[in-house]
């Protein structure tokens, strides 16, 4: 992956080919999962608000699709971008949601980073 060997740049590139091609071609679970992405490297970055904002809009697309297990990941991810944005309430907010999906899908590891 891009992010070990400090090429952020060129994954974010990619991310944003990925999210565009499956957007074109209506594969919403891979559009879901580059937007998911995107928003770890994004906080990789130090940019948590962009962070958050490429969180909502995976967790908008895996609702809609019915996939909990990318919408619980994601809401963790969106917990740590509100906690870098000091809004402790949304954090706390976004990450129990996250484990309650855990929970109700067997995701122990989810629950466990949530």
């Amino acid at each position: 992956m891009y992010c070990r060997v400090d090429r952020l740049e060129e994954a974010i590139d990619h991310l944003n080919q990925a999210a565009a091609l499956a957007r074109h071609t209506g594969d919403r679970k891979a559009e879901g999962h580059a937007l998911e992405v995107l928003s770890f490297v994004d906080l990789m970055r130090g940019n948590p608000a962009v962070a958050a904002d490429h969180a909502r809009q995976a967790i908008e697309i895996f609702r809609h699709a019915g996939l909990p297990l990318g919408e619980g990941i994601t809401l963790g991810r969106l917990a740590m971008a509100c906690l870098k944005l000091r809004r402790f309430d949304d954090a706390i907010r976004y990450g129990n949601e996250s484990i309650a999906i855990g929970t109700d899908i067997g995701d122990r590891m989810g629950q466990a980073f949530s």
